[in-house]
């Protein structure tokens, strides 16, 4: 098996801020596993919190060592996986590895990967678009210029503004007035901006506003802190930063009960499609709600978590749509405020 790796630079259409940084433009890799005239696509996107260092940096240091993949076969998805987390590999890097080796099967076998994990038929849930950390009336704008894509049904909001709750609560207003008049729903993400009594004052205000729930209120560390918001916040409470792996769920759940509502699964976050299945299934043992989401990736890396949405409750895979140069093309396609597969072998995307 041969693989290639591409780098590119994607910029946002527009700047999207939340509580810990602002994000302008990323690095990303497009690997490019081939084997016997087939190749399968997979996409790295980097991430960085909380010590967990998925940085560009850290990330392109293993790129020369993944020659070490030319001893597999593509069939030996399992035992590559076993390998790189053996050694180490960043989450990132096995997701995109993982996602080219899932591109690779549908296309050998001249099916769409939805079709042969079984999902034929499944119904995709609606897809969030975000607005991120502003003032009124720029957040006001960019829900307007959403809107030109076409209706909607969820939106996602970023609170835990460094200006503190007062700012949170002038731009939530704000948005409130233009949401409220159409069926819309909305969620608000946190990115772990608040403190416990900020969340628990912040879940009672936005309760009668009719959000669904709360994303990462509090930082990833502040787990048992987060247990004890569940058990009392007016709104459900999920976690992002907080989940990253099975592993995670583990963490958050004691006995019969789980530390949270709902959780956040990202491709790059846990290393791959196989790795968020396992979590979807282990989730829902404990009765918790799934979400999947998404860094600063491309329409190849979102098309991938399109192919097992319909496992899932919530969407949130709009990043793509705000890139002024996603290198990639075809892939889901946004219908109706929903992402689904186009229904091509493999993935359905190609890559310049």
């Amino acid at each position: 098996m041969q693989i290639d790796i591409d780098i590119y630079t994607v910029k946002k259409l527009v700047p999207l801020r939340f509580s810990q940084k602002v994000e302008v433009s990323d690095q990303i890799a497009i690997f490019r596993l081939s084997h016997e005239g087939v190749t399968g696509l997979g996409e790295v996107a980097p991430f960085r919190y909380y010590g967990i260092d998925n940085s560009w940096t850290a990330l392109e240091k293993w790129f020369p060592r993944l020659k070490l993949l030319e001893e597999f076969s593509p069939l030996q998805r399992v035992l590559i996986d076993n390998k790189l987390r053996k050694l180490g590999v960043p989450s990132a890097i096995l997701a995109g590895i993982d996602i080219a080796l899932h591109d690779w099967m549908g296309k050998s076998l001249g099916l769409p990967l939805c079709d042969l994990l079984g999902l034929q038929g499944m119904p995709y849930p609606d897809t969030s678009l975000t607005i991120g950390i502003n003032d009124p009336s720029a957040a006001v704008a960019r829900l307007n210029s959403w809107l030109e894509l076409g209706p909607t049904r969820l939106w996602k909001i970023k609170l835990g503004s460094p200006d503190g709750l007062d700012a949170d609560k002038s731009m939530f207003e704000a948005l409130a007035d233009s949401i409220q008049t159409t069926t819309t729903k909305v969620y608000v993400d946190v990115n772990g901006g608040w403190n416990q009594e900020q969340a628990f004052h912040m879940a009672e205000w936005l309760k009668p506003f009719g959000v669904l729930f709360l994303e990462q209120p509090l930082a990833r560390g502040e787990e048992t802190q987060l247990a004890e918001l569940s058990e009392t916040s007016a709104l459900p409470i999920y976690a992002d930063e907080s989940c990253l792996h099975t592993d995670d769920i583990r963490g958050l759940v004691r006995g019969a009960k789980a530390g949270c509502h709902g959780i956040n699964i990202k491709l790059m976050k846990c290393g791959g499609i196989a790795e968020a299945i396992r979590m979807i299934v282990l989730a829902k043992h404990h009765n918790l709600k799934v979400m999947l989401g998404c860094f600063s990736n491309t329409i190849l890396g979102n098309t991938a978590a399109a192919h097992i949405s319909s496992l899932v409750d919530y969407v949130d895979l709009d990043s793509h749509l705000n890139l002024v140069n996603d290198p990639c093309t075809d892939g889901a396609v946004w219908s109706a405020g929903r992402l689904i597969p186009n229904g091509l072998p493999g993935l359905g995307v190609s890559c310049l």
